[in-house]
């Protein structure tokens, strides 16, 4: 399951142009669709969330 810049910030309760910055990370693992579409997997979502909760 791949989402967007839209639906993590849904997740993480934040706006979309603070979860954009967030996907423009370094230690954000990120899928390039085309030079302005990224999306994120699930599983490296959560393994990020997880990270950051320690």
């Amino acid at each position: 399951m791949l989402f967007g810049a839209e639906k993590l910030a849904e997740l993480l309760g934040i706006a979309e142009s603070q979860a954009r910055r967030i996907m423009a990370r370094e230690d954000f693992k990120v899928t390039v669709i085309s030079p302005r579409r990224y999306r994120i997997r699930r599983e490296d979502f959560l393994d990020w969330l997880e990270r950051q909760a320690v």
